[in-house]
């Protein structure tokens, strides 16, 4: 079931004062749905209804029904790419499936809500680039699932072969994509069954002097990214941690600053992920402007060629004069803040090993 805006001779039923005292917090959206401003429709419904995506289009015949934002139609995981009609369809496709592996702030009640073992980021971050699509989105602001890191686009030491990435230790240690694990227990139940492996019953009530808890694993639950973990931009780009370094071996640009991230350029020339560079120049535009950008796709109107002019209408280029760590002149670079997703396919739960046991000649 979604909503959409209901079309009565070719207009809006909803009228700028309805607008109004919706901007107000005078009328909810159940008020609008009551009086027949909006209406719920089902898949079965949506294949035998004429739904127009623009407000220019509810000039043709048959018209019934109006997007509340056009860009939604395409779903919220495809709407939520920045300019995704300048990438490759499947690099789309693939982008929404790492939405749904990337962890952030899953609930605004992450301190009194408890289901079990669960993943955050520790400090997600807002993109300086945004849809307008999740501006429909209650307190989006907050359920953001990724960081934003300075990103350049260059081999370093031939690390970053393929998808690797090498990231910066000092980014790391100053808590650049740190997670943090929860796991919930269980109370032991009375009677005759062991107490091992017994866990406390949610909404339990706990009474004086009663132990719930009879012991726990004491370990850290905050992972830092290592070798192997996997990242994932908003466009699709995908890669795998291959070197974490210390600045000290680390090209840095002509005013000091070390980029969080080191991507292989070749990574572009198969994926086309045209959006990753618009989407870097914007940000670094939203950056020097203070505020953020709208980068829907087909509405903004945004490609490479206009985010390259804007840029330099403000001075600024998308490229950036690198040096080695012993001061000698690399290239010009291209250097900008790209938004990133630490995904759940991670190293640490994926190693395993046993020093004992039955050996097969075939995995010797």
């Amino acid at each position: 079931m979604r909503p959409l805006l209901v079309v009565e001779n070719n207009k809006l039923t909803l009228s700028d004062h309805d607008f109004q005292e919706l901007n107000e917090g005078q009328l909810t959206v159940d008020d609008l749905w009551k009086h027949g401003v909006i209406d719920y429709i089902d898949p079965m419904e949506h294949r035998e209804t004429l739904i127009a995506q623009t407000l220019d289009l509810l000039s043709k015949d048959g018209v019934q029904y109006c997007e509340i934002e056009g860009i939604v139609a395409y779903g919220l995981p495809a709407a939520s790419i920045p300019v995704f009609n300048c990438n490759d369809p499947i690099r789309n496709i693939g982008s929404c499936k790492m939405q749904k592996q990337a962890f952030g702030a899953p609930v605004q009640s992450e301190f009194v809500h408890h289901r079990g073992t669960y993943i955050t980021l520790r400090t997600p971050e807002r993109p300086m680039v945004i849809s307008s699509a999740l501006n429909v989105i209650p307190n989006c602001e907050l359920l953001y699932s990724g960081q934003t890191a300075l990103t350049a686009i260059m081999p370093v030491m031939g690390f970053n072969q393929e998808d690797g990435l090498v990231m910066s230790k000092d980014a790391i240690d100053r808590g650049l994509f740190t997670s943090l694990h929860h796991q919930c227990y269980r109370k032991v139940e009375p009677g005759y069954h062991t107490l091992v492996g017994k866990t406390v019953q949610p909404a339990t009530f706990v009474h004086e002097n009663e132990v719930l808890i009879y012991g726990i694993k004491e370990e850290d639950n905050e992972r830092c990214p290592v070798v192997g973990d996997k990242f994932a931009t908003l466009s699709g780009q995908k890669g795998v941690i291959n070197a974490i370094l210390p600045n000290s071996e680390l090209p840095r640009t002509a005013d000091g600053r070390i980029p969080d991230i080191f991507m292989n350029p070749h990574s572009f020339l198969d994926r086309l992920t045209i959006g990753l560079h618009v989407e870097g120049l914007l940000a670094k535009l939203s950056h020097h402007l203070g505020h953020a950008i709208d980068v829907t796709a087909f509405q903004s109107g945004w490609n490479l060629p206009r985010a390259r002019e804007a840029l330099e209408a403000h001075g600024l280029h998308g490229y950036e004069e690198l040096f080695t760590e012993q001061g000698k002149y690399y290239g010009k670079i291209f250097c900008a803040p790209i938004f990133f997703q630490r995904l759940q396919h991670m190293a640490a739960p994926k190693c395993n090993a046993r020093y004992e046991g039955d050996m097969d000649h075939r995995t010797m």
